[in-house]
């Protein structure tokens, strides 16, 4: 509660660049939450968790970066920036997952990266639309409301 009032009141006053660090960090979150999901689901006891965290964190947020994903930050969140959003994730868990198969880093289930992926979807647009909807609240609780007016007289010259 204590962060939702500390966003609430300074998330509007904050530099884009700031803003997209804290969608950065709730990204990396979302990636160690979906991990731990995954890892919980199907018992893998995941011994390369550190290998599995730094190709995740490295190839997620240098693809995010690429493509454009911080641009527009939550604002324009809409059914087409998710279904990206999901390419963007199965990109990173397939070269997560060709990495860790090439250096022998990572033997793990197929079922694992399946999962992996739909949490890391789920979690990260969950998030996106929450945001979107938080900054929607926020906009119209801070905006004036427009003065009404009415343009007359400009007859046939217009």
């Amino acid at each position: 509660m204590i962060l939702y009032n500390f966003l609430y009141s300074n998330l509007n006053l904050l530099k884009p660049q700031y803003r997209r660090f804290i969608i950065l960090i709730f990204d990396i979150s979302a990636f160690v939450f979906s991990i731990i999901i995954s890892n919980y689901l199907y018992e893998n006891s995941l011994n390369n968790f550190n290998c599995l965290f730094i190709f995740l964190i490295t190839f997620g947020l240098t693809i995010y970066f690429l493509s454009g994903q911080y641009k527009g930050l939550t604002r324009y969140v809409g059914s087409s920036s998710l279904y990206f959003l999901a390419l963007r994730n199965l990109l990173i868990v397939f070269l997560s997952l060709f990495t860790g198969y090439i250096f022998g880093l990572i033997d793990i289930e197929m079922r694992f990266w399946l999962t992996l992926w739909i949490t890391m979807t789920s979690s990260t647009g969950l998030l996106r639309l929450v945001l979107r909807s938080f900054l929607i609240e926020l906009k119209l609780k801070n905006s004036k409301p427009a003065k009404k007016i009415a343009i007359y007289g400009a007859g046939e010259a217009g």
